[in-house]
């Protein structure tokens, strides 16, 4: 899992360019909709990589995968990733990008599908 918490992150992680413009726009509208971010209290951008799996990203979202609890789950086809939302409280929540592909882990991706349904 990459972790964002500031623009000038993105760069740095060489992410294709499809994913590195979504978690620009992501971040982007976060910050914007905040009057000051702090992603130490706000929350910020992590993506799924393909050495993630249920039993690891508990310990980045604080509960398994397939136990979470999920404000929104959404696709977007022009990026061709998912993006779920895991608040944590009022204030602070993680942004979870999905890229669409053949190795993701299969108990995400039934998590994902059941969502959307």
């Amino acid at each position: 899992m990459l972790i964002f918490k500031h623009l000038d992150d993105i760069p740095k992680a060489r992410l294709p360019t499809h994913l590195a413009a979504y978690i620009s726009k992501l971040l982007t509208s976060i910050m914007a909709s905040l009057q000051q971010y702090d992603p130490e209290d706000d929350g910020h951008i992590a993506l799924i990589t393909p050495k993630d799996n249920d039993l690891n990203l508990c310990e980045r979202i604080g509960t398994r995968w397939s136990e979470s609890m999920f404000e929104g789950v959404s696709y977007n086809p022009e990026f061709r990733c998912y993006h779920v939302v895991v608040l944590h409280n009022n204030r602070y929540g993680v942004s979870i990008v999905i890229p669409q592909e053949q190795w993701l882990d299969s108990a995400i991706k039934e998590r994902i599908q059941r969502e959307l349904a």
